[in-house]
């Protein structure tokens, strides 16, 4: 593909079927974990907390424990006169004394009257991908680009919405789970989406970690790993956002979910015709029918720079 303002080749080959969304079972379910076993351990961490705090002549009490998929926030009352602070200095020393790699202190705890001291669960939660997607908060999530993103400090599941943030950039450590993050995102939006109402543009210079779902129909083009390539692929995009604000403006709508509600409802929408010569090879005029979100996923941006 040449950085010509022609528009990628679509990709489906069977573009008249009408799509539905992949099926649940594709994805494995969740492991299985011993909670008994968990609960005695923070139990005992808890005791010992207490036990070490008081060792520093801070009294204290134990109250209500929070337990995440990662890390479990014990609840630490101090005894009347007794500062917050003196709590906050000795993570070091809990950390020890708990057996933890870090203890993470809040001091205090936002509307609460206790100092939340954090650990790092013993035996840490894989958070499966099908249990939020099959949640309440995942199905009942009202933007149309929800995404299933985890888990919580309280282990409910955490759903966002890409409307909200439209220009993710997801940054880290080597080893720290971008790619994760990124296969989790697409998967969301598949599981949400036909490609009926959504298209993707994906950018993979590295050319393995993308290349997994190059037999997707939601692909508005097939993987790209040249960035020559990706910058036609750009171009392009760039072109056809500025045809849709022109789209927008002539139906008197802010965005692409109203428009689509409109033309759900029968309304007749007016049709924007960009200038341009006629039979120019790339002269866009809207037809009829809803238009599809367009999402562009970009693997190592550094590597697509140019």
């Amino acid at each position: 593909m040449d950085e010509s303002e022609s528009a990628p080749t679509d990709t489906s080959e069977e573009a008249e079927i009408e799509h539905e969304v992949p099926p649940m079972a594709l994805l494995s379910g969740p492991d299985n974990r011993d909670d008994d076993d968990m609960d005695r351990q923070l139990e005992e961490l808890g005791h010992v907390l207490i036990e070490k705090l008081l060792t520093f002549n801070v009294e204290s009490s134990l109250g209500d424990r929070t337990t995440g998929p990662m890390v479990t926030q014990f609840e630490v009352v101090p005894a009347p006169g007794v500062k917050v602070n003196r709590i906050a200095n000795l993570d070091a020393d809990l950390a020890l004394a708990m057996k933890a790699k870090s203890v993470r202190i809040v001091a205090p705890i936002p509307g609460r009257g206790a100092v939340g001291v954090e650990i790092p669960n013993p035996k840490p939660e894989i958070v499966n991908l099908r249990e939020v997607l099959e949640a309440p908060e995942f199905k009942r999530a009202k933007g149309e680009l929800p995404l299933a993103l985890g888990k919580d400090l309280n282990g409910r599941p955490y759903v966002s919405s890409l409307e909200k943030m439209p220009h993710v950039l997801i940054a880290g450590a080597t080893g720290s789970g971008k790619s994760v993050c990124l296969n989790t995102i697409v998967t969301s939006l598949v599981y949400r989406h036909t490609p009926e109402t959504l298209r993707l543009l994906m950018i993979d210079p590295k050319m393995v970690e993308l290349s997994v779902y190059s037999r997707l129909p939601h692909l508005r083009h097939n993987v790209v790993t040249d960035p020559r390539d990706a910058a036609g692929l750009l171009k392009w995009a760039v072109i056809e956002m500025e045809r849709r604000y022109g789209l927008l403006k002539a139906n008197y709508v802010r965005s692409i979910a109203e428009f689509n509600r409109k033309v759900r409802d029968g309304v007749t929408m007016k049709r924007f015709e960009p200038d341009g010569p006629e039979g120019f090879e790339d002269r866009w005029i809207y037809q009829d029918g809803i238009i599809p979100y367009i999402v562009v996923v970009v693997d190592e941006l550094a590597g697509s720079l140019w």
